[in-house]
């Protein structure tokens, strides 16, 4: 496994779902009768997509990551084991 890009990607999940969280906090403190179920009357509170886009895109880009990197540790044996038979 590519250690450094499953590493890059856990951290990429992380801040993607801290940004996720704080951006849901912030519309809660700020907004009466707040709803998940209804996104985008949701958006009005916080006045653009900008933030939802960067954490969503964040997680997206870290699930890519550690796939690629697990993906590259199993190419790796697989190369490893043709070239000692």
């Amino acid at each position: 496994m590519d250690l450094m890009k499953i590493l890059i990607g856990a951290i990429f999940i992380l801040s993607g779902s801290i940004l996720l969280g704080l951006i849901h906090m912030g519309i809660t403190f700020h907004s009466v009768g707040y709803t998940i179920d209804n996104f985008f009357y949701n958006l009005y509170y916080t006045k653009n997509v900008y933030p939802y886009v960067l954490a969503n895109l964040q997680l997206v880009i870290g699930v890519i990551l550690i796939i690629l990197g697990i993906r590259s540790g199993r190419k790796s044996r697989a190369d490893g084991e043709e070239t000692e038979e």
